[in-house]
């Protein structure tokens, strides 16, 4: 099970990197973080599920 988990990190790893060496980026600024806590906050309260990505 922790080698799956770690499986997994690496890979989320190996996707951001290629990202960020495309240029697929966004900067990270506290406006960034309140809008991304409204629309998780919206969600909630839509009862829209979480995505099986970001569930640890």
């Amino acid at each position: 099970m922790e080698r799956d988990k770690l499986a997994r990190l690496r890979a989320a790893i190996a996707v951001g990197i290629e990202q960020s060496e495309r240029g697929q980026v966004v900067p990270w600024t506290p406006d960034f973080m309140d809008r991304l806590m409204r629309q998780a906050a919206e969600n909630v309260h839509l009862g829209k599920p979480f995505k099986d990505k970001i569930i640890p």
